[in-house]
């Protein structure tokens, strides 16, 4: 069917007389739905009054200012310093892949004995601040 022939049924269409019969159940028919399109409207009326309390309630409490909690300072933390500077100053576990053979015993050199740690405390006006400096002792 093409264009033409579907605008000359159109205006056919247009030229014949609709029968009252059929004009009164379309009335009918769109007040109906027009009655439960506002009965529908009245079921959802409280529900969107209470969302949109829900909404002012939620930003009310976000914008009002709130009293901030108190801060309860914590006394100075004691600290050992001879644990500190032996976590900081050990040196890392070396894990040897399996079945890792030295070329030559003899070659290796024994390292060193560990030197005692330095450990520098530093103390400021601040009671809460205290600065350390950890050396290798070398």
């Amino acid at each position: 069917m093409t264009e033409d022939r579907i605008r000359e049924l159109l205006r056919e269409m247009h030229d014949e007389p609709v029968p009252a019969d059929s004009l009164a159940r379309v009335r009918v028919s769109v007040g109906e739905r027009m009655q439960r399109r506002s009965h529908a409207r009245w079921i959802w009326l409280p529900w969107s009054i209470a969302a949109v309390a829900v909404a002012i309630v939620c930003v009310g409490m976000v914008l009002l200012p709130r009293k901030p909690a108190p801060v309860q300072k914590a006394g100075p933390a004691v600290v050992r310093e001879q644990s500190i500077a032996r976590e900081v100053m050990s040196p890392p576990k070396v894990v040897k892949p399996a079945g890792y053979r030295r070329a030559n015993k003899l070659s290796v050199k024994p390292s060193p004995p560990p030197a005692d740690p330095v450990l520098i405390r530093i103390e400021t006006p601040d009671p809460d601040v205290v600065i350390l400096l950890v050396g290798d002792g070398g």
